[in-house]
């Protein structure tokens, strides 16, 4: 699993991430819509070649400050999640370079 480049698990009814998702160092593109998250391991920011994350419709009021290591981030998609004003305005500080879609 480790060369895996894209991997799509909307719609599972997921919780939480395990930590060895860092593990996935040629990861892409993770999308995660539509589940029961509400948040991301820090272990996260190792997917260094992560280009999309789509997190939409699920319950993130955070998400760790090791998301900034995602220099090569194109997409976060965080529609219909409760994060708050501050948190927003903290992503945006962190991925300057990544079109972030929270509505």
């Amino acid at each position: 699993m480790k060369g895996l480049t894209h991997l799509f698990a909307s719609s599972n009814d997921i919780k939480e991430l395990p930590d060895e998702i860092g593990n996935l160092k040629e990861l892409k593109t993770l999308a995660l819509t539509n589940n029961q998250l509400i948040g991301l391991p820090p272990s996260i920011g190792m997917c260094q070649q992560l280009e999309t994350l789509e997190l939409g419709r699920n319950r993130i009021v955070a998400l760790p400050p090791e998301i900034r290591l995602l220099k090569n981030l194109k997409v976060l998609g965080l529609e219909g999640n409760p994060l708050s004003d501050d948190a927003k305005a903290q992503l945006k500080l962190w991925l300057p370079n990544t079109e972030i879609r929270f509505d």
